[in-house]
This record gives C-alpha cells, structure tokens and sequence, in this order.
C-alpha cells in the first residue's frame, strides 16, 4: 500500500487495511474508520462547540476523536474500568481480554475520567530511541517539557536495552511530587527487507499514592524506605543543580567556566 496503512475510498466505499499491521492495530483502524463515516456530524458539531475553525487543527481534532471512540468501542468504559481494578491494573492481561496491544491499553488507562466513575489518573508517554516524544497525555499531573526529549534519569530511556521487558521506577520531582511508572518498548512493526523498522517505549505513570492499586507496585510498597530515583521535567527547566547528565543548562542560571577543575557532567552552575 505505498506506506499507507489505512485508505478508504469514498466512491467504491471501500477500506483497504495493510496487513503489515497487527490484529489489534487492524481492528483499531477499522473502528476509526467507521467513525468518521457514521458520526461526521457529531464531529462537525463538537468543532463547532469547541471553535476549531482552523482547517489543519480540525483535521486532528476529528482524528483524535475518531480515535478515542476506537479506543472506547475495544474497551468500553464501564467493562474496561472494572476489568483494570479486577486485574490490579495488570496492562497484559487486559490487553489479552480486550484484544487489544500494550499501547492502546495503555492510552485507554488515561481516558478514564469520566464524573460517575474515575479510573486511575494516568499520564502515558511515548518516545523514540533519540528521545524524541511522539505522544503525550498528562491527566495524572505530571508536567511535560515542552521543547526538547525529558529527563535521561527517566526508565522509558533504558527500555530500549531491555525490549518488551517491564522497567518499574519510583521517581521524585524537584517539587517532591512523586510517582511511580512502568516502562516498556512496543513491537515494531512490520517493515520492508533492508529498511530498518522505527522503535518507540512507552511510560505510563501515576502520582505515588495510587501505586498501591497496581499489581506492579507491591515490592514498592512493601519497601516503605526505598530511595525515589530523582528526575526532572527537562534540563532546560530542571533546578536540580547537580545532576551528572545534564544536557543542557537551565534557563536562568549562569554557567561558569573554570579552567582550574572540572566537575563530573558539562556545566558548573550559578546557584
């Protein structure tokens, strides 16, 4: 299909599916699909709601919303929300019941803040292998830089020497909010011989106080005095003023330069 995964032709009313993509991926784009199709008014009418006039930005928004109603239809929210707390939050086995892959379990877990019945409030985040962030969801309160990768302290970084293994980090903000996360790389997809298929990790991750509700986190719990890895935001905004690996200097601090020593890590740093 030329790099296409998904393309419905209006006038045959015919959808092609690349089979380079997964069961999951598949029925993912089907339901996509048949959202834009049958509920075109109801996007239309929740642009209009929300003002997006721009043609680019209502573009994406109708896609997102394509998207979340995929998401919905594969794990309905009631069904889903139950089956998370039945599990502990065990993001395989609700992978298995719903048919669906460790991402989308993973992206559906942040949506679930619906008034009569909230979920855990999750961040999830996904990057490349240079650290570049090709997604973001922050409805668990954690901040996200805006320009640049996030910290290198972070486990999502690490996944990637250890693919589809689970990373589990308790971490510490320079605030003191704490979390605790989960870290994981995705199956590449399919890809041509000789071409070199693009991998992503994924985070998910929750304020530390909800980690008691997650199967992953009771050797955390049960350490009570473990040290909490301390991470950052982002070098350009992190105060942490002796960390070894940061890559850039904060915004506000004057650097130093003494010829006479040098300290481990790139910057000396105006407290």
């Amino acid at each position: 299909m030329n790099g296409q995964l998904r393309r419905y032709d209006y006038h045959r009313r015919e959808l092609l599916i690349s089979e380079a993509l997964r069961r999951s991926q598949r029925t993912f784009h089907l339901l996509v699909q048949l959202a834009l199709i049958t509920q075109s008014d109801m996007f239309d009418q929740l642009c209009e709601t929300h003002e997006v006039d721009d043609g680019a930005a209502r573009s994406l928004f109708r896609s997102t919303l394509a998207g979340y109603f995929a998401g919905a239809v594969m794990m309905p929210y009631d069904g889903f929300l139950a089956a998370a707390r039945e599990l502990r939050h065990d993001l395989d086995l609700l992978g298995r019941r719903f048919g669906a892959s460790f991402e989308q379990v993973c992206h559906r877990l942040t949506s679930l803040n619906a008034p009569h019945a909230r979920g855990i409030p999750f961040f999830f985040l996904r990057v490349d292998d240079a650290g570049n962030i090709s997604k973001r969801l922050a409805a668990g309160g954690m901040q996200f830089a805006k320009n640049g990768g996030t910290c290198p302290r972070w486990n999502v970084h690490k996944a990637f020497r250890t693919p589809e293994k689970l990373l589990l980090q308790a971490a510490e903000l320079p605030n003191g909010q704490r979390f605790f996360t989960i870290a994981r790389t995705v199956p590449q997809n399919w890809s041509p011989p000789g071409e070199d298929a693009p991998e992503f990790a994924v985070a998910l991750g929750c304020e530390i106080h909800h980690a008691r509700d997650l199967v992953y986190a009771d050797d955390i719990e049960s350490a009570k005095r473990r040290q909490h890895d301390a991470i950052g935001i982002g070098c350009a905004v992190c105060e942490r003023m002796d960390c070894t690996q940061r890559a850039h200097p904060p915004v506000g601090h004057d650097v130093r330069f003494d010829g006479n020593s040098r300290r481990v890590g790139l910057y000396n740093l105006e407290t």
